[in-house]
């Protein structure tokens, strides 16, 4: 018997003591109480807590391109001006070097965005998940959603480490903001990681896949914590090697990545934990998972289609 419960039947017995002449409503409350002091309801309380090995994967929050795909010429973006016309377009954004290609292949969040990546942090922090090794995508999408999550946690969170190989987006890999632009740009960057492996774009599909799956063992090596923050492809990519599946390619990665992003809102996550087994180490999706995010426009909870592209 839990000490809460036995405090339960303790207070119980109190009231039973102090009131000898109790009304038939009150009695019946009286009973309603030890139903609940003896496990006939299961009283409210805090979702379950991480053991703090697991691997977290979430998918970026929503760009102002899912939003507005014409985001760029309603802003009137240039190199020398730029007007945010909707309170969930990004009051401001950095400057880079030819400012409408660059922000069209690689959009910021939205001012929603910002706010429901800093709701994920706030779960990750009350399920006792704050993770000791950030890693994430090169895109901007995947860096503000990381920085978000990484300032809401504050110091006890791990810096942030890029790594290119956990993304699928190498054709836009030109416009990419490098390590010194993002620390100028206060990233909170680890300044000991190095990526994993130098990537020369551009990468055939099965490349992308290939990539990514070794990178996903590689910076999950160690017992702690690990959160990584990605596009929704190769979140979808990592889901299929925690299901111990094959990815299986099939058309381009455009067309990929449109199927992904249905099954893979912003926001969605997976949690697996760690197997080691002889000779190798597998994942397996983890019973604890972090509660879904659902508004008026929807939900990031996983869909999952009746028909996918993993094979056993």
């Amino acid at each position: 018997m839990t000490s809460n419960v036995k405090r339960a039947i303790s207070s119980d017995l109190l009231l039973r003591n102090s009131f000898s002449g109790m009304s038939e409503i009150t009695s019946k409350s009286t009973r309603l109480m030890d139903s609940a002091a003896f496990g006939h309801y299961k009283p409210l309380g805090p979702p379950a807590r991480f053991f703090g090995d697991e691997v977290v994967v979430v998918r970026h929050s929503e760009t102002i391109a899912e939003v507005f795909g014409d985001w760029v010429q309603l802003s009137k973006m240039d190199d020398n001006f730029y007007f945010p016309f909707d309170l969930n377009v990004p009051v401001q954004i950095p400057r880079r070097p030819n400012m409408v290609k660059s922000y069209q292949a690689d959009p910021p969040l939205s001012e929603m965005g910002k706010i429901t990546a800093q709701l994920i942090a706030r779960e990750l922090r009350e399920r006792g998940a704050t993770p000791n090794y950030v890693y994430c995508a090169p895109d901007l999408a995947s860096l503000e959603t990381a920085s978000a999550i990484q300032k809401f946690l504050g110091s006890r969170c791990g810096k942030l480490r890029v790594e290119p190989e956990l993304s699928t987006l190498h054709g836009s890999s030109h416009v990419f903001f490098d390590k010194n632009s993002l620390s100028e740009l206060g990233y909170q960057l680890d300044p000991t990681y190095e990526p994993l492996r130098k990537i020369n774009a551009p990468l055939s599909a099965t490349q992308v896949v290939s990539n990514i799956r070794r990178a996903f063992f590689e910076v999950t090596n160690t017992e702690k914590l690990v959160l990584i923050v990605t596009d929704s492809l190769a979140t979808r990519i990592i889901s299929s090697v925690v299901e111990g599946s094959n990815y299986m390619i099939s058309g381009s990665l455009e067309n990929q990545r449109e199927a992904a992003t249905a099954m893979f809102p912003p926001l969605s996550s997976l949690v697996a934990f760690k197997e080691n087994g002889p000779g190798r180490r597998t994942f397996e999706e983890s019973d604890v998972l972090l509660r879904p995010l659902t508004s008026i426009g929807g939900s990031n909870d996983i869909v999952i289609p009746e028909s996918t592209l993993y094979a056993k």
